[in-house]
């Protein structure tokens, strides 16, 4: 995850858990789609692993940097990100 979501994630403010709200949305539709990112299981482990692809994080970490969380709501933000508009 970039500086820019850890640094936002760490403010108290609004904004912060709007962010949180926005990465498990995030996570959690992406699930439901099927396209969260594959990448290899450890050693030992049964299947490999699934995390939130890297060009959502950083369109979000633009997101960020530009003050629009504050003008959207969080399923909005996740739709643009999942559907891949600017």
């Amino acid at each position: 995850m970039s500086d820019v979501l850890i640094e936002a994630l760490a403010r108290p403010d609004d904004d912060a858990a709007r962010l949180a709200d926005i990465i498990c949305l995030l996570a959690v539709r992406g699930g439901e789609l099927g396209e969260l990112e594959m990448y290899g299981a450890a050693e030992g482990q049964p299947q490999p692993f699934k995390r939130l692809r890297g060009e959502w994080l950083e369109r979000l970490a633009v997101a960020v940097e530009r003050g629009s969380l504050a003008r959207m709501a969080p399923e909005r933000v996740v739709e643009i990100l999942l559907l891949g508009r600017p």
